[in-house]
């Protein structure tokens, strides 16, 4: 298994996908196959990304990042908005929520499972 060096954190909406990497810089992409396909193949092979299920909204983040062979991660929105609430974080915006998701992605990745398409 291979050592995970970046951890991301994506807030899905139908439109747009707020990216928070792991220097903490963050980054608005359209939620279009172009350009989640164009970032996906920027990133390094040892990353792994996390986002709450959203419906069907993460779909194709989710795919694609798996097939470009990246650990993904899709979260329980409920687990995620209770631990933002165990950590104080009361401010809620499409920024903080990706913020939000890293951190939870890199403090609970030891216990998480990755995401893998259904067959």
């Amino acid at each position: 298994m291979e050592t995970i060096l970046n951890f991301i954190g994506i807030d899905v909406s139908s439109q747009w996908l707020d990216i928070c990497s792991q220097d903490g810089s963050f980054k608005r992409i359209a939620n279009s196959p172009t350009e989640i396909t164009e970032w996906v193949l920027s990133l390094p092979q040892s990353t792994a990304l996390a986002m709450e299920a959203t419906g069907c909204y993460h779909q194709l983040l989710a795919s694609i990042a798996f097939e470009r062979v990246h650990e993904v991660y899709v979260l329980n929105p409920r687990d995620v908005h209770y631990y933002a609430k165990g950590i104080g974080r009361r401010q809620k915006n499409d920024k903080t929520d990706a913020e939000i998701i890293r951190r939870y992605l890199c403090n609970e990745y030891e216990h998480l499972r990755p995401w893998e398409p259904a067959t």
